[in-house]
């Protein structure tokens, strides 16, 4: 039987089982890379947009 592959979220460092949908966001660092950062749930994505402030080349998918 297959493990399933988990992830941990950004804002709450919850388990995230990565088989089942999950919000991400994608961010573009100072040297260009783009990062995907994971959240457990669109609440987390919204605490850490209002911890952080969104940039204006992000992405919340």
């Amino acid at each position: 039987m297959d493990t399933p592959s988990t992830e941990t979220c950004t804002y709450c460092e919850g388990e995230i089982e990565t088989s089942e949908w999950h919000p991400v966001r994608a961010v573009r660092s100072d040297e260009d890379d783009v990062e995907i950062l994971p959240f457990c749930e669109s609440e987390c994505v919204e605490r850490w947009n209002d911890e952080q402030g969104p940039a204006e080349d992000d992405y919340v998918v």
